[in-house]
């Protein structure tokens, strides 16, 4: 072999002993050929990807000065080695057979197409990589060039994107990226595809006035005119969603600041937060809020009511009354005394009243229950009721409310059954303790039920007793029939 030849490139030279063969040589070459020769090596150590060939048993006959850096190795170190040093250790075995079986079938392919690939540098890190084989026929020897590029910078960057489209998927906000010229959408994230109920794939294919069902073309149009780079505006409006059904959302609409020559430049962020709940939630309050003034107007009026008209109504009484006694004409004492219970009545009236000021559906208060249940159970009777309540009847607790109901209920159920009234007296009394009384002018208790109670009216002395309170039927003052219940506050 000529004194001329040399190994395949630069790094595979090294002093010759006595009888050394060289894997595999250029052949001798002169003039031009030589040129091209020199030309080739050169080119194999400037192009950017790592070069090697590789032999039938495994071994590195060649490397060029990217590929020993790529893996962070001197060329000398590598020459001679086996190419499974460059393979991670988990991989080394596989990377044997698929090396046996390349050279049963050798053939130009990249290795491990549509994966990433990783190989494994001195300081044992891994090195991203797509690499590619192809057979080198050398006489009765096939070799394999070996072509390594470092991916590693680009499938960092993947990792880094994959990490960002994680972190846009997992808000709940839709995210949805439109070109201005066009309004179509140009992405998209999972949180639209909830909110909006279509696929990514449809969403791509739509545009802005699709799920802006109040906005149109021209309300879009001098939106996106208003906004400079790295300018926003918030605005609210409602996104239609694939079944019909609209949703409240709160729009942030942004021109991010991108390169005037990218295709990006053209793109414009809108960021929708469904803001359905807090709108519902805002309605509610106002409506509460609505509901506490014309409380607070109600309370007003019946303090009025009853510090100022009910107390001239009972002071006019009293001045009557008195007035009354000193007439000696039989005829206008009557009249005065007629008036007098006018006022009494009046007075009664408005003190219900007062008490049905209390707001719709405050059933916790005792007063208005009791109301009802008066109302509900005389509509059915026929008859006419009137009900008194003397002191902090609200602050009843509500267990000991629940059996003055019950016994309420009871009381006029038996009036219904027996008595034959017209009228019934409810008074409610909270004065060191809880007080029911049920008067009607009904035909009375027989004398014999006097002695012996029914199952209603057993029931009712049976819940004062179980509340260490009393209980006693008896005949009305004027007529009918007198129920008084009462038990401790507490």
């Amino acid at each position: 072999m000529s004194d001329e030849a040399s190994t395949l490139g630069p790094h595979a030279a090294a002093p010759r002993e006595p009888g050394y063969e060289p894997a595999f040589e250029w052949p001798a070459a002169h003039g031009a050929e030589r040129f091209v020769q020199l030309f080739a090596s050169a080119l194999i150590d400037v192009v950017p990807d790592g070069l090697a060939v590789v032999d039938e048993d495994g071994t590195l006959v060649f490397v060029n000065e990217q590929m020993a850096q790529m893996f962070a190795y001197g060329a000398d170190e590598l020459v001679g080695a086996s190419v499974e040093l460059l393979v991670p250790d988990a991989l080394r075995e596989i990377h044997v057979r698929h090396r046996q079986d390349f050279h049963e079938e050798p053939r130009a392919r990249a290795m491990g197409a549509g994966l990433t690939l990783y190989g494994r540098r001195k300081h044992g890190s891994d090195l991203a990589a797509e690499i590619s084989l192809s057979p080198l026929p050398v006489g009765r020897s096939t070799y394999v060039v070996v072509s390594v590029r470092d991916i590693s910078e680009r499938v960092a960057a993947e990792v880094r994107a994959r990490a960002v489209q994680g972190l846009l998927d997992a808000t709940t906000d839709a995210m949805l990226i439109f070109d201005r010229d066009t309004l179509r959408f140009v992405y998209v994230n999972e949180g639209a595809v909830h909110q909006l109920g279509y696929s990514k794939e449809e969403l791509l294919g739509m545009t802005q006035l699709d799920i802006k069902p109040t906005l149109t073309e021209t309300d879009h149009r001098q939106m996106i005119e208003r906004l400079g780079p790295g300018e926003a505006i918030v605005f609210g409006t409602v996104h239609r969603r694939a079944d019909g059904t609209e949703v409240d959302v709160e729009v942030t609409l942004e021109h991010p600041v991108t390169d005037e020559r990218s295709p990006a430049a053209r793109w414009l962020i809108s960021v929708a937060r469904d803001v359905s709940e807090r709108l519902a939630t805002e309605r509610r309050l106002l409506a509460a809020q609505r509901a506490i003034a014309v409380l607070d107007d109600r309370r007003r009026i019946a303090r009025e009511l009853h510090d100022r008209v009910i107390q001239r109504l009972f002071a006019a009484g009293l001045a009557a009354s008195s007035v009354g006694g000193c007439l000696v004409d039989a005829a206008a004492r009557a009249r005065i005394v007629q008036v007098v219970n006018d006022l009494d009545e009046a007075i009664t009236d408005l003190r219900s009243s007062i008490f049905e000021l209390a707001p719709p559906g405050s059933e916790r208060w005792l007063r208005t229950r009791v109301l009802d249940v008066c109302s509900a159970e005389c509509d059915v009777l026929g008859i006419r009721s009137n009900v008194r309540f003397s002191g902090p009847v609200d602050t009843v607790p509500p267990t000991r409310a629940e059996e003055l109901l019950a016994v309420l209920r009871e009381a006029l159920s038996n009036i219904a059954r027996h008595a034959h009234a017209s009228s019934v007296e409810i008074s409610v009394t909270v004065n060191g303790g809880i007080g029911l009384s049920v008067a009607d002018d009904g035909v009375g208790l027989p004398e014999p039920e006097h002695r012996r109670l029914g199952n209603g009216l057993a029931n009712m002395a049976a819940r004062a007793r179980s509340l260490g309170g009393s209980f006693a039927v008896r005949p009305g003052d004027n007529a009918g029939t007198m129920v008084e219940w009462r038990v401790p506050s507490s």
